[in-house]
């Protein structure tokens, strides 16, 4: 039986995203709306979900590998019953919702936003879906990320509003408002008032409901205005399967299986005085608080993330909504009214409790890493770091330096990093130098972490212009056929003149065109000019490199060319290889829409 599991990429999602008006959209964010998308797919398409092993050392999966870049959950199909041994076949949020659709084993899915449909999973998929969904990616999604400015959930500039983000929010929504439109929409052009795409549940509904979703209290004044998209979103997260969703990611079953628990109710233990990391040394404090404020609820994530403005504070907790909203839906594990605990609510009642926890956690009168503690809004808990936190963490840094990384990577490879690579007889233009910083950087960073690197230079030492240049050098420079050492002071120029010799001259190009023939088979006058120019430039080049401290190894165009005969060897041999007009062989590529074959040796 085909079993579909999640991976998560470099970390598990954040229980919850920010959504105060300042909220930032860091990975976890972004980590929690993908698994949502995918948790909503799954129930309205009646495809079960369950959580991927998180891979040991010695494991990895396409979902791992892409951490860095992806940061979301991948799909795994396989037959195994853990969903172990799995093979990606979709990524991030928007995709696995379009492949569950796909997927989806119902004729006719009751829709999880109360209509029903006639049309199976391949019914539920079209071009109309795959626009709605880049829509939502490079539209909707972008337009709510740059919506960090404080003022706006509480100005709202309407359909016409000039002002930056807010406008470009107020137009993806018109553009939503007029395709649910009873009027504009129509069931062939949107699909109705509760759909995007004919009368039953796609993947551009699953993606665009769970991002207004998330943004729906950022964007509360707003949404307000646009009646049809207030009314399609309502009906979607009051649905059910909705509810079901939210419910499933909130309860972590969508994380690795693997994922250690804490003890309820049990204090984590970190070492403040050599934790240099802010945001484990704050989210452990604030995971400690809400154990001390609420053993019965020890398990939820604290939030934790960094501020978007400096005027909010260093770091900010969100836990307290939907740590108070779980306290509402479980009932009955408290005396105070509704059965939440006594003395609670309000959301800002849990977050004063937290911050009361927080406080209780002092050595000598202070704690040890946050400083100005504060609650805005409905319950978003603020700080500073301590001052006195950063001062002792700084002087380690210069006293002994930045410490390797720890725990040491789990994997010890071999890595190669290609960069500056510029070529022979021109100077480095800004490109290359760009190129040289970025990759000595990359090389110091996983040399720090205890990989092998291999620091490779592909210089451009081959080709047609050499044979320009070594026609020009004998002509401008006949005692060289004398054996006199020849001294070309500028090498830029020399090139310069040389290309305009090329350009100008018909016989000098025919005779620079059978240099390099010449060259590369060997002939060892053009060999002793190319050496000369190749040790021209790298003098040149080595200069820059030991002012920019940067390590090279060469490797150029010409390590190549005593491989490609074997390579040519094997297309002929295989009877890939047509010689064309002039003794060009070429390589066609069959059934291709290219009507230009690859040459592989003129």
């Amino acid at each position: 039986m085909v079993k579909y599991a999640i991976a998560h990429a470099s970390s598990a999602p954040s229980s919850a995203p920010s959504s105060d008006s300042s909220s930032s959209t860091s990975s976890p964010s972004k980590g929690y709306a993908a698994t949502l998308k995918a948790a909503y797919a799954s129930a309205l398409f009646d495809v079960p979900l369950t959580a991927a092993p998180a891979p040991t050392a010695t494991q990895s999966s396409g979902a791992a590998a892409a951490g860095s870049f992806l940061h979301g959950p991948a799909l795994l199909v396989s037959s195994d019953g853990d969903g172990s041994g799995g093979r990606d076949v979709a990524f991030g949020g928007n995709g696995i919702a379009k492949f569950l659709s796909l997927v989806s084993p119902s004729p006719g899915a009751t829709s999880g936003s109360g209509g029903s449909g006639s049309k199976g999973g391949s019914g539920r998929y079209g071009p109309r879906v795959d626009e709605w969904l880049e829509f939502e990616r490079t539209v909707l999604r972008p337009s709510l990320s740059s919506s960090l400015s404080s003022s706006l959930s509480s100005t709202s500039e309407g359909k016409g509003g000039e002002g930056g983000s807010t406008k470009k929010i107020a137009a993806a929504l018109t553009k939503l408002d007029d395709a649910l439109s009873p009027t504009t929409g129509g069931g062939g052009k949107g699909g109705g008032t509760l759909h995007l795409v004919g009368n039953s549940d796609t993947a551009a509904d699953v993606a665009i409901v769970v991002t207004l979703f998330l943004a729906s209290q950022r964007i509360a004044d707003l949404l307000n205005q646009y009646d049809s998209v207030k009314r399609y979103v309502a009906a979607h997260v009051t649905s059910p399967k909705f509810l079901a969703a939210v419910t499933t990611v909130d309860s972590g079953i969508l994380l690795p299986t693997s994922s250690s628990s804490t003890t309820k109710g049990a204090s984590t233990q970190l070492d403040y005085e050599t934790e240099s990391s802010q945001l484990k040394a704050v989210t452990t404090i604030f995971t400690n608080a809400i154990a001390q404020a609420f053993p019965e609820y020890a398990n939820v994530d604290p939030v934790v993330q960094k501020c978007s403005s400096s005027k909010f504070g260093d770091y900010q907790c969100n836990a307290a909504m939907r740590l108070f909203g779980t306290m509402k839906k479980d009932g009955g594990k408290g005396g105070g009214k509704g059965g939440l605990p006594d003395g609670i609510t309000s959301p800002q009642d849990v977050a004063s409790s937290i911050v009361t926890a927080v406080e209780n956690q002092t050595t000598n009168g202070h704690n040890p890493v946050i400083d100005s503690l504060g609650i805005n809004g409905p319950g978003f808990i603020t700080c500073k770091i301590q001052s006195s936190y950063l001062d002792h963490h700084l002087n380690l840094l210069l006293q002994k330096g930045i410490p390797k990384p720890s725990p040491p990577s789990s994997t010890h490879v071999q890595c190669l990093v290609d960069f500056s690579s510029p070529n022979i007889a021109k100077e480095m233009h800004v490109g290359h130098l760009r190129s040289t910083i970025i990759g000595e950087s990359v090389c110091r960073i996983l040399e720090f972490a205890g990989h092998d690197v291999a620091r490779i230079n592909h210089v451009g030492d081959w080709g047609t212009q050499f044979g320009m240049l070594i026609q020009y050098l004998r002509e401008e420079y006949p005692q060289f056929a004398k054996g006199e050492e020849v001294n070309i002071t500028d090498l830029t120029v020399f090139y310069k003149n040389a290309k305009k010799r090329f350009d100008d001259d018909e016989v000098f190009k025919d005779r620079s065109r059978l240099n390099v023939v010449a060259l590369q088979a060997g002939d060892e006058e053009c060999r002793t000019i190319w050496k000369i120019l190749c040790d021209i430039s790298r003098k040149e080049f080595d200069k820059v490199y030991e002012r920019l401290d940067v390590t090279v190894t060469e490797c150029g165009e010409s390590f190549y060319n005593d491989k490609i005969a074997p390579v040519i060897e094997e297309f002929s041999t295989k009877g890939l290889l047509s010689v064309e007009e002039g003794g060009a062989k070429c390589v066609w590529i069959p059934d291709s829409k290219f009507s230009i074959p690859l040459m592989v040796q003129k």
